[in-house]
Order: structure tokens, then sequence, then C-alpha cells
């Protein structure tokens, strides 16, 4: 048999991976079984069966295989490259015809690329988890964290990383935020500002017998949280706010005074996008960009 569709290395979860397995030796197939198991995990799933078309080909898109066996995202613990095994196993319509097998490894990453002249949907194979310039921010110290600016690169010998500096003020926030590669980079935000609100839910009638007596409550009371950035960023370093903008991963540091140790996930509030704007300012050479986030509500105030 032959498998087309996996000659590289490295592939992009979030962009189809489309497989056309055909030419069979002994002709005619009946079935066609895959296995397929993440060996950085050992987590696998039961066998999927495919049946052939019209031209005894098989065609099938690997990508939604593999997303349902990546771990879940951790800021902390690099899991965004995870190698994969699969099986494939042809069997034919003569029942006394053996099997026809052949077994291969890729490595995938978590991400996903939109189409960009020649960009590919897997990566090269010595280059780094970094999308844009790496932003190094003048007075301010980074929390440690696996995925730095080198790093971690798919081979040891990475691709220089293109570095820019950009001034902020004393008082700052800094969000870590998973790119579209699988890597994590940070921004660093010098204006913000907090908006809550509140409003009232369900409310129950209650029967009394005296005009005194107050004859309703409210079951329950909605609050909501959210942060909203300001920055003037420089047309080099959009990308990179642009990268935060379409996240599905951000975090905020909010360190515990008595163990602020990056490493600990305590200390990474996650952050959910509720928008963005950015305008170009091209006298200035610059962009304006406002994003807001909302906070994971973890009270219910409910009766």
């Amino acid at each position: 048999m032959t498998i087309d569709g996996l000659f590289e290395d490295y592939y992009l979860t979030g962009n189809d991976i489309w497989l056309l397995v055909a030419e069979f030796e002994e002709g005619d197939v009946k079935e066609l079984e895959l296995t397929a198991e993440n060996m950085t995990t050992g987590y696998t799933l039961p066998p999927f069966k495919f049946y052939p078309n019209p031209y005894g080909e098989f065609y099938f898109n690997v990508s939604q295989i593999v997303r349902a066996m990546m771990p879940l995202p951790n800021p902390t613990i690099p899991t965004s490259i995870q190698q994969f095994q699969f099986h494939f196993l042809g069997r034919y319509v003569n029942p006394a015809t053996p099997v026809e097998q052949q077994t291969i490894l890729k490595y995938f990453v978590r991400g996903g690329r939109n189409k960009n002249a020649n960009l590919k949907w897997n990566l090269e194979t010595n280059q780094n988890l970094i999308v844009g310039k790496w932003i190094e921010w003048t007075g301010v110290t980074l929390p440690g964290t696996p995925y730095s600016k080198t790093g971690p690169a798919i081979n040891p010998i990475p691709f220089p990383i293109q570095e820019i500096t950009i001034r902020i003020g004393c008082d700052y926030k800094i969000l870590k935020f998973g790119n579209s590669i699988g890597g994590y980079q940070f921004f660093v935000f010098d204006k913000w500002e907090i908006k809550e609100k509140s409003r009232a839910g369900k409310t129950n009638r209650i029967p009394t017998d005296l005009l005194q007596i107050d004859n309703f409550q409210n079951l329950e009371i909605e609050s909501e949280r959210s942060i909203i950035f300001h920055a003037r960023t420089p047309f080099e370093a959009q990308e990179v706010f642009q990268e935060l903008a379409k996240s599905l991963e951000v975090y905020l540091w909010n360190p515990n005074p008595a163990l602020p140790s990056p490493g600990s996930v305590s200390n990474w509030e996650r952050l959910k996008l509720a928008g963005s704007e950015s305008y170009e300012n091209n006298w200035d050479r610059v962009y304006e960009n406002k994003i807001e986030f909302e906070f994971s509500k973890y009270v219910t105030n409910k009766i």
C-alpha cells in the first residue's frame, strides 16, 4: 500500500491533514483499519475502520483523530509536541488473502496556520516555536518558563530569533499566551482598566399575609469582571499582538506571594477573550490596540 500525505514531520493539528491510502498489492480491498497511538502519553483509541471509494482508495482527514488524542494545554509543562504512531491494516475482499500492513511514526504540534505564500502545515525540523519577533520589555523580568526566547526548538540547532525592545512603564501586567505553532510568548501592558458589572437574575414571588412584609426575593445575582488592555505597538511587533488576539490560551501572571514559582499553575490566571480592536497609524508607524478579556467565574451567587 502507499500512504500519501505524511511525507514530512511536525504537522500542525489545527490544519486538515488528508491521507490517501491506495495501491494495494493484491488488488480489491474490503476495508482499511487504522490504529492510532500517542507514543508520548501512551494514550490510544479503538481502531478506526474506513471503506474504499469506487476506485479502491481510502481518503480521510487524520488531524481529527490526532486532536482527540492530544493532551490538554499546560502553560508550565510543555505538551505541544507529541509523537504518534499509525498502524494501517488492509483487508482484502478474498478472506484467504493475507492482510497488508504498514506502520508510520510522526510528530504533531498543537497549532495551525492560515495560508500565506509558501507556508506549509508542518514545521521545519530546526524551527523554534516563536512567531514574529521576540519582544524584550525594558525593565520587565518575565516569569521563567520552559518556552523561552530560544525554544523549545524541535531540534537543538535553532533558527536565529529576531528581537525587538519595547519600553514599558513601571506598573505593568504580564500575559503569557499560546501562539499558532505550539509555543508560548509574552505580551506586557502598562495601560489597563478593570470593569465590573452585576445584574439581577431570577426573582421569586413569595406569598405573604401582611403588607409590611416584602413578597419577593432575588434567587441569583450575575456578576462579571473583565480587564481591558491598551497598547501602541510598533509595526514590527504587531504580529505578536495578533497572535495574542487569536490565542486559545491566555494567562495573566498573578503570583502567590507565598509561592511565586512560575512553574506553579496556580500563579497563572486564565483569561477568556471578549474582543479586540487594532487601528493602523501609518504616520507614526504604530498600531493602536485594545483587547478585552473576561475573568473566569468561580462563584455562583444563587440561593
